[in-house]
């Protein structure tokens, strides 16, 4: 289970698999955080 808190509120709550069909704020940190990787090289 993941909570994903936004200037201390929280906005989002499920797991993995349920934040990733959403498409909300945990979406865009994993897609972002997948690109920077990619980009430097790590993955």
């Amino acid at each position: 289970m993941y909570i994903c808190i936004f200037c201390s509120i929280s906005v989002e709550m499920g797991t993995h698999a349920e934040l990733m069909e959403k498409k909300g704020i945990f979406y865009n940190l994993v897609d972002t955080q997948s690109q920077s990787s990619q980009i430097i090289g790590i993955a």
